[in-house]
């Protein structure tokens, strides 16, 4: 039968003699009589026809949500497959792909079937919502690729195939501050050929919450005025739709042998993101270390900014070292702008860095380490223990007298400890006591540079003693120590010490006795407790307030930064030789490179 007769038929018309009346046709009526048995259908005719023959369910619901205009083309009773204009045509297309962006499709009780197939849930399963939070939480690309499935089912399949290369998506580019999109649609008039997505830093597995992406959308009436009224945005408009529909028009085959930004690794490693991108070379690296002690060399404060650990793409090793981001997540938020872009676009942050982590939370590629500042850290070598009964007087400024186990700080209550006592006096303590039975000593050496001496007029003292009273000397001289009610339930007490006190670029003693408090009956202390954690930091004399503590103590209220956050600074210093760690690998297996430029070129030939 011809289109004619199936219209004829559907609206209760004379058909065909050889056509039997059996009421409306079905979408696969109408898709037969479109193709004439064979050959391709002109599918958004066909899709008009089926809505228009199907007045109920999902065929009514898709029909009501259609803009009036594209109603009024399915309303013609001239309208088939074979006759339809050019006009009527681009309507219908606008209309169908308006209605594929509207939520309120597939929320209706017509599509309520097709929603629970399989074959639906494994379709918008993929994106990061998955099959749930339809009203609100969906994208606009799942909710039109929900929209897309559901109406070609109900349409019998008749909607045109998406058109997608065979293998991997190709990505066209990454965009970002100053750029736009969608202008090739606008000057065209014509739909979009490629999906958008909001891309952020990699951050599966990192607990780092996803950024936002913030966009300022322009409307098609309003930027072709603009585009009207100056010709030199309309040339600049011309020329970026000729670049962009350039690079469509790739040859399949050349794609595809290119294709390895499109691989889950590159996106999921963040690769895409690395302009200067420190990247080892595992067939040429001897493992000889050289590039992370070039670095250590190479900062005053000796620490490395290198650490051979992170990701592996094909056979490169990604070091968790800064690989200066095109969009840097570590540099919002600052709460006090220390980090900071260099004129030659690495990250650099400022001595003003008050140690709050932020920027190292938000890298989502370990790249940024926060290092501890203090004069003596918590966490320090060197340090001495021993027991009153076999230190010498003199023990706070280096006597020798008496076994000193050495060790590193803090120091916690445990068996093990328990018996290294028992070995330095056997006589007082017993194995397996649980007691203080006489005051433990702790002692360490440590110096401060002179220009940090001169910076800070004091210094403040912190120590943590669970159920212990602490006694603490600098050089042989007894500190003051205070605690306010807060800290004495913590075992916290805190002290202050003039940097005149403190011995430049020579050796300076602290020690410490912790004893159970006087008063107190009990000598027995838990397994786990703390016995000795102490820290010294310097603080600024600018700025600070005093008060009065209430046992007369006057101490400065200021926070001090006990770490400050450090990261490659891409040898700034050193501009004219580069990085040290690519300059001193002997094996030249060390490269900074631009990720989308050199995998591009390694992947292809």
């Amino acid at each position: 039968p011809s289109a004619a007769d199936i219209l004829a038929a559907a609206t209760g018309g004379g058909g065909a003699a050889e056509v039997p009346a059996k009421g409306k046709p079905s979408a696969a009526d109408i898709l037969a009589a479109a193709t004439g048995g064979g050959g391709a259908a002109k599918p958004i005719p066909a899709a008009a026809k089926i809505v228009k023959t199907g007045a109920s369910g999902a065929f009514g619901e898709v029909y009501d949500l259609l803009p009036v205009g594209a109603q009024t083309v399915v309303d013609s009773p001239s309208i088939n497959l074979d006759s339809i204009n050019d006009e009527q045509a681009e309507v219908l297309a606008a209309g169908f792909n308006k209605l594929l962006n509207l939520r309120e499709m597939f929320q209706g009780n017509g599509f309520s079937t097709l929603v629970e197939e399989d074959a639906f849930a494994e379709l918008v399963g993929d994106y990061p919502n998955g099959i749930v939070g339809v009203k609100k939480a969906w994208s606009p690309i799942q909710v039109r690729t929900a929209n897309y499935y559901l109406l070609n089912r109900l349409l019998g399949n008749l909607l045109p195939e998406n058109k997608q290369r065979n293998g991997p998506k190709q990505v066209l580019g990454y965009l970002s501050r100053g750029e736009c999109l969608g202008e090739m649609g606008v000057v065209n008039n014509a739909p979009r050929t490629a999906t958008c997505i909001a891309y952020d830093h990699a951050v599966q597995g990192t607990g780092i919450r996803a950024g936002r992406v913030e966009l300022v959308r322009i409307e098609s009436s309003a930027f072709l005025t603009v585009l009207k009224s100056s010709s030199e945005l309309r040339s600049r408009a011309d020329e970026l739709v000729s670049e962009r529909t350039a690079e469509l028009e790739m040859d399949t085959q050349d794609f595809i042998a290119s294709a390895w930004d499109t691989t889950p690794d590159f996106h999921d490693q963040g690769l895409a993101q690395g302009q200067n991108l420190l990247l080892i070379d595992l067939d040429a690296c001897t493992r000889c270390g050289d590039c992370v002690q070039a670095c250590i060399g190479s900062h005053d404060d000796g620490y490395s900014r290198l650490f051979l650990d992170g990701p592996r793409f094909d056979r490169f090793l990604v070091p968790s070292a800064c690989r200066q981001c095109f969009n840097p997540s570590c540099m919002i938020g600052c709460p006090v702008g220390s980090i900071q872009r260099g004129k030659d676009g690495q990250i650099i942050i400022e001595d003003w860095c008050i140690g709050c982590a932020l920027c190292e939370r938000q890298c989502p590629y370990d790249s940024i380490q926060m290092h501890d500042v203090g004069w003596i850290m918590e966490q320090s070598v060197d340090w001495e223990y021993c027991v009153q009964s076999c230190a010498s007087s003199n023990w706070q400024t280096g006597g020798k007298q008496g076994q000193w186990f050495k060790s590193i700080s803090p120091f916690s209550w445990s068996i093990d400890f328990q018996q290294d006592l028992v070995a330095i006096n056997p006589e007082r303590w017993l194995h397996g006591d649980p007691e203080i039975l006489e005051p433990v000593l702790f002692r360490s050496q440590f110096s401060v540079p002179l220009d940090e001496i001169t910076n800070a007029e004091i210094g403040r003292l912190t120590i943590v003693c669970e159920s212990l009273s602490p006694t603490v000397w600098l050089n042989g001289v007894q500190l003051e120590l205070s605690q306010d009610a807060r800290q004495a339930k913590r075992g916290v007490f805190e002290g202050m010490i003039d940097s005149k006190d403190l011995v430049s670029r020579k050796v300076n003693w602290i020690a410490v006795s912790v004893e159970i408090p006087e008063g107190v009956e009990s000598r027995v202390i838990s397994d786990g407790s703390m016995l000795m954690s102490l820290r010294l930091d310097p603080v600024q004399s600018a700025g600070v307030i005093t008060s009065a503590t209430t046992d007369g103590v006057v101490l400065p209220i200021v926070e001090v930064p006990t770490e400050r956050a450090v990261v490659c600074d891409m040898c700034s210093d050193f501009h004219d030789n580069g990085p040290v760690c690519v300059s001193q690998c002997p094996h030249e297996a060390a490269m900074r490179v631009n990720a989308s430029e050199f995998f591009a070129r390694a992947f292809d030939n």
